[in-house]
């Protein structure tokens, strides 16, 4: 994430790295949104974009930008409920949980299971709790 931060700030020199890295499933999301800001289109804005199809997240792209924001908030040794709420808001946004967690289950990601493992052991609220167990469970019999 700070490679992707880094690169973010170099700006229009960048554009090529980043059509190059949209194959690249660890950077895909990353490029796709730094590629619309620099063809001047906010990520904050919510209302709708014409974007090119290559730049459209897709479930699985917003999965892995998820799990590393998530990641960042797992506390093994001091795990904290409240927190955890706050970034998983931060992180998905609202009723786009259990397509989230559908294409977290999907993902190479690999702290998927862990994230997953870590939201159904801590999450406050039992039905995100639930749903994250049961994706953290389809992840892991995915990897075999």
């Amino acid at each position: 994430m700070l490679a992707v931060t880094a690169v973010t700030r170099i700006g229009a020199p960048a554009e090529a790295a980043w059509r190059d890295n949209l194959a690249v499933p660890q950077v895909r999301a990353y490029a796709k949104v730094a590629l619309a800001q620099l063809s001047g289109v906010d990520p904050e804005d919510t209302s709708p974009v014409d974007l090119p199809a290559e730049l459209e997240m897709t479930p699985e792209d917003l999965a892995w930008v998820a799990t590393d924001l998530l990641t960042l908030a797992i506390d093994e040794e001091f795990p904290d409920p409240d927190y955890l709420a706050i970034s998983f808001r931060e992180a998905v946004p609202d009723g786009r949980e259990q397509m989230l967690f559908d294409g977290m289950a999907r993902s190479d990601h690999p702290d998927t299971v862990e994230v997953l493992n870590h939201l159904g052991e801590h999450h406050p609220d039992k039905q995100v709790a639930k749903a994250a167990k049961t994706a953290a469970h389809k992840a892991a019999s995915r990897r075999g």
